[in-house]
């Protein structure tokens, strides 16, 4: 059976709509490695601008109140829409060394 030619503008049209390349993979009928090779050939090429994603800013105020009340991290992360791991990075950087230890600190930047 001879392989199925890929519709690279099919790929780029997608990709620039925001839909991940798991999910281009499938339509087009390849693995999502083939379609970020695709892509970035198609970014040498300047035909697909890279795309930023916009980073969620975590309300830290709301976060340290949510711990004081017991709430856990993973519930946390779904309310303010982000991923729990970035709750637990946001904590490290705070001070918080272990999963179950919830101390807030206060930093002071003079």
């Amino acid at each position: 059976m001879k392989p199925r030619r890929i519709k690279w503008e099919k790929v780029v049209q997608l990709w620039n709509q925001g839909v991940p390349a798991r999910k281009i993979a499938e339509e087009v009928g390849t693995r999502s490695s083939r379609i970020y090779d695709i892509v970035a050939k198609m970014r040498m090429r300047g035909e697909v601008p890279l795309l930023v994603r916009k980073r969620k800013i975590i309300d830290r105020k709301k976060l340290f109140q949510m711990l004081r009340e017991g709430t856990p991290v993973e519930e946390i992360a779904l309310k303010m829409g982000v991923h729990g791991a970035s709750i637990y990075k946001l904590l490290s950087r705070l001070g918080k060394k272990r999963r179950g230890e919830v101390q807030v600190k206060k930093i002071n930047r003079d």
